[in-house]
């Protein structure tokens, strides 16, 4: 990230051009995006996000890990999983499957229940 010399006003000195903001800027970054700017790697650095910010904050992790990224939550917060994670990557796996299996079956009997009947 590149560090301007020629800050705008009221931009703390080092504040990266990027993040620098003189209040008309429609960039500004959303609280969702602040958050997920704050994952770190470890469970022990778990960010937890208050429902607020949740339906922002959930499709960027989703978008981040449709893009390569690892993020998980193990129901405590949100994080990067480390070397020392492996079973929190395989619960969380594990659940995720869990889940996508409980919606295709939902779907299957409501297509089934709908056209049943007519």
């Amino acid at each position: 990230m590149t560090f301007s010399t020629n800050k705008k006003k009221g931009a703390p000195e080092g504040t990266p051009i990027s993040e620098q903001d003189n209040g008309t800027t429609p960039e500004r970054k959303s609280h969702a995006q602040m958050l997920f700017d704050r994952i770190r790697i470890g469970r022990e650095n778990a960010l937890c996000i208050s429902n607020r910010d949740n339906r922002e904050f959930r499709r960027l992790v989703a978008q981040a890990n449709k893009s390569g990224d690892c993020i998980i939550n193990n129901g405590f917060g949100y994080f990067r999983p480390g070397p020392d994670d492996e079973d929190e990557v395989r619960h969380y796996i594990q659940a995720e499957l869990h889940r996508a299996q409980e919606i295709e079956d939902k779907a299957y009997a409501i297509k089934d229940a709908y056209y049943g009947r007519y």
